[in-house]
C-alpha cells in the first residue's frame, strides 16, 4: 500500500525492488536512504552502487542513527541504537565524511538531528501506559533535552547529503 501513497504524492512512479537486484534503469538525480544503513554488512557495496546510479550532479540524502550521540554517551552499552545483529554499522560524522570522500562524493553535508518519538522511550520503559496522552508528555518531557544536547555536538540522528562531482 505504501507504493501508491507515495506515487500519489510524488505524482511518479516507485519502483519496487530491494537495492540489491535493483539492475535500471538510471541514472537519478536524488537517491534516499533513510534509516537503512545501519542494517548493511557491504556498505562499500551500497555507497559505490548508489554513486554508479545517481546522475553527474545528483544527491545521495542519507539518514542514520549518530554513534556519538548523548544517549550512547549516558547509556553505554545499553543504548537502544546499539543492537547487533540488527544494527551492523555505526556512524559519526568524521566515519561516514571519510566513507563519502572514499567513494569520490563531494561535496557533502551533513546535519545532526535530534527528535525522538515517544516510541523510543516507550521501548525503554515498557511499564508506562501507550495512550495519546502519554506520548504527548514523553513528547514534551524530552524534547528540551534532546534537543540542547544535539546543539552541544550529540544529535541522535544525522542527515547527510552528498553530491556526485559532475563529469563523472
Amino acid at each position: 500500500h505504501g507504493h501508491k501513497t507515495a506515487e500519489q504524492i510524488a505524482g511518479i512512479p516507485v519502483l519496487r525492488t530491494t537495492f540489491e537486484a535493483f539492475a535500471g534503469p538510471g541514472p537519478f538525480q536524488v537517491i534516499m536512504m533513510s534509516q537503512v544503513l545501519e542494517h548493511i554488512a557491504d556498505l562499500d557495496g551500497w555507497i559505490q552502487k548508489a554513486f554508479a546510479f545517481l546522475a553527474s550532479g545528483g544527491i545521495l540524502t542519507i539518514a542514520v542513527p549518530h554513534f556519538n550521540n548523548i544517549i550512547r554517551r549516558l547509556a553505554g552499552t545499553r543504548d537502544p541504537y546499539i543492537t547487533p545483529p540488527r544494527h551492523l554499522q555505526y556512524f559519526t560524522r568524521a566515519s561516514f565524511r571519510a566513507l563519502l570522500l572514499r567513494h569520490r562524493f563531494g561535496p557533502i553535508l551533513i546535519r545532526g538531528v535530534s527528535r525522538l518519538g515517544p516510541q523510543t522511550l516507550f521501548r525503554r520503559l515498557p511499564w508506562l501506559p501507550r495512550t495519546r496522552t502519554a506520548a504527548r508528555w514523553v513528547r514534551a518531557i524530552q524534547d528540551f533535552p534532546v534537543k540542547v544536547f544535539g546543539a552541544a555536538g550529540w544529535p541522535i540522528m544525522l542527515h547527510v547529503y552528498a553530491v556526485k562531482p559532475g563529469g563523472t
